[in-house]
């Protein structure tokens, strides 16, 4: 497929997306997610060694909200949630990895190779209510917290990380939270 017929395809699910969830709708997810990535490359550093592939953005924010325009249709939801919302970004950008990282900038580096794991993991954390590694545990418990943290990202890293899989990962720690607060 060439570029011309590349941008045609993408202009043409784009209109079909907006006419589903509506323009200002769609401009305010992109929005979101990416300021998600641009804060990750602020707080680690790499402004100068990653970036956003546009193309690859793209077609991953058209993966999402088709993914999420068809569950929509069949199970003629009126509304989707942010677990859900969260969970199909971060399984998308896991299998599209529009981050990239610059030539010769990392050679050698291995704490670069999951940067796209890692956003997704920033999302997961959004959606639990666990935001930046801010999270209400006591000291005891602390140890057993990090560990679990730890184990989502292995499974991100290099597991089958689903839209589905990842949703019910995000309502399992909340009912969690929920059932210690109780």
């Amino acid at each position: 497929m060439n570029n011309s017929q590349n941008a045609s395809e993408m202009k043409e699910t784009w209109d079909e997306l907006k006419d589903t969830f509506g323009e200002e709708w769609i401009k305010g997810y992109i929005k979101y997610i990416y300021s998600v990535i641009e804060r990750y490359f602020d707080k680690n550093g790499l402004n100068e060694i990653a970036f956003i592939d546009p193309d690859i953005f793209g077609w991953c924010m058209i993966d999402i909200l088709y993914d999420l325009q068809r569950m929509r249709d069949f199970h003629e939801l009126d509304s989707i949630s942010e677990e859900r919302l969260l969970a199909y970004a971060a399984a998308w950008i896991i299998k599209r990895k529009p981050i990239q990282m610059s030539q010769g900038q990392i050679k050698g580096q291995n704490e670069y190779l999951y940067v796209n794991e890692k956003v997704a993991f920033i999302l997961i954390c959004k959606a639990t209510g666990i935001e930046d590694g801010k999270y209400n545990v006591s000291m005891k418990e602390r140890e057993k917290a990090l560990r679990f943290l730890d184990r989502i990202l292995y499974h991100l890293r290099f597991r089958n990380s689903s839209p589905k899989t990842l949703e019910l990962l995000i309502y399992g720690v909340r009912l969690g939270t929920m059932l210690e607060n109780s």
